[in-house]
């Protein structure tokens, strides 16, 4: 696993140009020139969604299994207690404090849906899907996406921090974090776009979750993200 994280993320910002880079000046703004948005793929059920949001979708599979690692402790610990634990697993609830160790257990690990959205469309698809009505619980979105499409009439790029204003507005119960491959400064223009969103009302580094860093400090994150 380590080595896979290694290979996707770097120590900053992403290798990848954005693919706005790659189109002709003369081009821009041309629908004929547009990608195609990919739907998502959204089970009809009443369960929660949990939307996980980035342009590559290793990196996106990553926080997949996170989520996974964490259920997974949650159906032994109901079925055949701490004892059967293996012992990564075990490592992690010892850290756990009591009150995220009750969460885990009583985590109803059946009633969720994991959604991927990757691509560099990845953020228009998230649009696409909340226009149409789709309820996102809980989100993970990647910062840096890159993508270039025509929205409500306008050409634009979308970011995590567009994907989770988006998300606020729909349904102000969804709770969300940001994962970067990158330390964002407080004059950073993510930072700044932000706050200049939100308006100073949530302190937006204490959302992050950086990629290559501290497994550990995910996982928790990401427990922590279940119960609020």
């Amino acid at each position: 696993m380590l080595s896979i994280i290694k290979k996707i993320f770097t120590n900053s910002k992403k290798d990848e140009i954005p693919h706005i880079a790659y189109k002709s000046t003369s081009s821009l703004g041309k629908d004929n020139i547009l990608d195609i948005v990919p739907k998502l793929e959204i089970p009809n059920n009443n369960k929660k969604n949990i939307l996980i949001l980035d342009d590559n979708y290793e990196a996106a599979e990553i926080t997949a299994s996170d989520f996974k690692f964490i259920f997974n402790i949650s159906k032994k610990l109901k079925l055949t207690g701490i004892n059967e634990l293996t012992p990564k697993q075990q490592e992690f609830v010892g850290k756990l404090t009591n009150a995220l160790f009750t969460l885990l257990t009583e985590l109803d690990t059946s009633n969720y849906n994991i959604i991927i959205a990757t691509t560099d469309m990845a953020a228009f698809s998230v649009f696409q899907a909340i226009d149409a009505g789709i309820i996102f619980d809980y989100a993970i979105l990647d910062i840096l996406l890159g993508g270039y499409n025509k929205y409500a009439g306008k050409f634009q790029i979308l970011d995590g921090i567009d994907v989770a204003y988006k998300l606020e507005q729909q349904n102000q119960k969804n709770k969300y974090l940001f994962y970067s491959g990158c330390s964002l400064v407080s004059d950073s223009e993510e930072t700044l776009k932000f706050f200049r969103l939100f308006h100073d009302s949530i302190d937006f580094n204490k959302l992050i979750i950086m990629k290559d860093r501290d497994l550990y400090g995910k996982r928790l994150k990401l427990l922590e993200l279940l119960g609020q």
